[in-house]
């Protein structure tokens, strides 16, 4: 997941409450691989 389009669609989409499900869909991985990037990129809490 490149880190530029993952952190362009994080912040177009933050104030949807299901973020983390979301981008999983969009970039066709798990939940768990998402949070796993944001989490590497810091931008969840």
């Amino acid at each position: 997941m490149p880190k530029g389009t993952v952190k362009m669609a994080f912040h177009r989409n933050r104030s949807d409450g299901r973020v983390v499900d979301m981008l999983a869909g969009l970039f066709g991985v798990s939940r768990q691989a998402m949070e796993i990037r944001l989490n590497e990129m810091r931008l969840l809490p």
